[in-house]
Protein backbone atom coordinates (compact mmCIF):
# COMPACT_ATOMS: atom_id res chain seq x y z
CA UNK A 1 0.00 0.00 0.00
CA UNK A 2 2.83 2.36 0.92
CA UNK A 3 4.72 1.58 -2.30
CA UNK A 4 1.60 2.23 -4.39
CA UNK A 5 1.13 5.62 -2.69
CA UNK A 6 4.76 6.63 -3.30
CA UNK A 7 4.61 5.38 -6.89
CA UNK A 8 1.43 7.36 -7.57
CA UNK A 9 2.90 10.45 -5.91
CA UNK A 10 6.11 10.16 -7.95
CA UNK A 11 4.15 9.70 -11.19
CA UNK A 12 2.01 12.73 -10.37
CA UNK A 13 5.13 14.85 -9.71
CA UNK A 14 6.70 13.76 -13.01
CA UNK A 15 3.48 14.58 -14.89
CA UNK A 16 3.20 18.04 -13.32
CA UNK A 17 6.86 18.84 -14.05
CA UNK A 18 6.42 17.55 -17.60
CA UNK A 19 3.33 19.73 -18.08
CA UNK A 20 5.15 22.84 -16.80
CA UNK A 21 8.18 22.08 -19.01
CA UNK A 22 5.98 21.56 -22.07
CA UNK A 23 4.15 24.82 -21.33
CA UNK A 24 7.38 26.82 -21.03
CA UNK A 25 9.21 25.31 -23.99
CA UNK A 26 6.47 24.96 -26.60
CA UNK A 27 4.10 27.90 -26.06
CA UNK A 28 4.31 30.22 -29.07
CA UNK A 29 5.74 33.72 -28.47
CA UNK A 30 3.48 36.76 -28.52
CA UNK A 31 4.28 40.09 -30.14
CA UNK A 32 4.37 43.07 -27.80
CA UNK A 33 4.93 46.77 -28.38
CA UNK A 34 6.28 49.26 -25.87
CA UNK A 35 8.43 52.33 -25.28
CA UNK A 36 12.12 52.02 -24.47
CA UNK A 37 12.87 53.55 -21.07
CA UNK A 38 16.49 52.47 -20.66
CA UNK A 39 19.30 50.91 -22.70
CA UNK A 40 21.82 48.70 -20.90
CA UNK A 41 25.08 47.35 -22.30
CA UNK A 42 26.81 44.71 -20.17
CA UNK A 43 30.38 44.17 -21.41
CA UNK A 44 31.91 40.73 -21.83
CA UNK A 45 34.24 39.52 -19.12
CA UNK A 46 36.01 36.39 -17.99
CA UNK A 47 35.15 35.11 -14.51
CA UNK A 48 37.56 32.75 -12.76
CA UNK A 49 36.66 30.85 -9.63
CA UNK A 50 38.39 28.16 -7.64
CA UNK A 51 36.59 25.14 -6.25
CA UNK A 52 37.62 22.12 -4.22
CA UNK A 53 37.48 18.71 -5.91
CA UNK A 54 34.28 16.80 -4.97
CA UNK A 55 33.87 18.65 -1.71
CA UNK A 56 37.40 17.85 -0.53
CA UNK A 57 40.26 20.30 -0.56
CA UNK A 58 42.65 18.23 -2.70
CA UNK A 59 43.87 21.14 -4.77
CA UNK A 60 42.61 24.27 -6.44
CA UNK A 61 40.96 23.72 -9.79
CA UNK A 62 40.38 26.89 -11.77
CA UNK A 63 37.10 27.24 -13.60
CA UNK A 64 37.02 29.93 -16.27
CA UNK A 65 33.67 31.19 -17.52
CA UNK A 66 33.37 33.67 -20.36
CA UNK A 67 30.34 35.91 -20.06
CA UNK A 68 29.23 37.24 -23.42
CA UNK A 69 28.42 40.88 -24.06
CA UNK A 70 24.73 41.61 -23.54
CA UNK A 71 22.58 44.34 -25.06
CA UNK A 72 19.36 44.91 -23.13
CA UNK A 73 16.53 47.40 -23.68
CA UNK A 74 14.11 48.00 -20.81
CA UNK A 75 10.69 48.40 -22.42
CA UNK A 76 7.50 49.65 -20.72
CA UNK A 77 4.16 48.47 -22.10
CA UNK A 78 0.95 50.50 -22.05
CA UNK A 79 -0.24 48.73 -18.89
CA UNK A 80 2.94 49.82 -17.03
CA UNK A 81 4.65 46.42 -17.05
CA UNK A 82 8.36 46.48 -17.84
CA UNK A 83 10.36 43.89 -19.76
CA UNK A 84 14.08 43.41 -20.24
CA UNK A 85 14.37 42.76 -23.97
CA UNK A 86 17.57 41.15 -25.26
CA UNK A 87 18.86 42.59 -28.54
CA UNK A 88 21.56 41.82 -31.08
CA UNK A 89 24.36 44.38 -31.27
CA UNK A 90 23.35 45.71 -34.70
CA UNK A 91 19.76 46.23 -33.50
CA UNK A 92 20.88 47.74 -30.20
CA UNK A 93 23.04 50.38 -31.94
CA UNK A 94 19.98 51.70 -33.83
CA UNK A 95 17.82 52.11 -30.70
CA UNK A 96 17.40 55.14 -28.48
CA UNK A 97 15.37 55.95 -25.37
CA UNK A 98 11.78 56.87 -26.25
CA UNK A 99 11.58 54.72 -29.39
CA UNK A 100 8.78 52.21 -29.82
CA UNK A 101 10.04 48.66 -29.83
CA UNK A 102 8.21 45.60 -31.05
CA UNK A 103 9.48 42.37 -29.49
CA UNK A 104 8.59 38.73 -28.94
CA UNK A 105 7.65 37.70 -25.43
CA UNK A 106 8.18 34.07 -24.52
CA UNK A 107 5.81 33.07 -21.75
CA UNK A 108 4.06 29.85 -20.84
CA UNK A 109 0.46 29.82 -22.02
CA UNK A 110 -0.96 27.90 -19.04
CA UNK A 111 1.21 28.91 -16.08
CA UNK A 112 2.40 32.26 -17.53
CA UNK A 113 6.01 31.75 -16.55
CA UNK A 114 7.84 34.55 -18.33
CA UNK A 115 11.33 33.52 -19.33
CA UNK A 116 12.59 35.55 -22.28
CA UNK A 117 11.91 38.61 -24.41
CA UNK A 118 13.81 39.13 -27.66
CA UNK A 119 13.87 41.88 -30.27
CA UNK A 120 13.85 40.83 -33.91
CA UNK A 121 13.33 42.81 -37.08
CA UNK A 122 9.78 42.24 -38.25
Amino acid sequence: MKAAFYGTFLLLCVLVLGWISWDILFSPPTLQDGVITELINIPAKAVTTYTPYQGRKVGDHAILVQREEQHIAVVRLEDGEEYQVHCHKEHYDKLSVGDHLQFKKYEGGTFHIRWFAHYEDQ
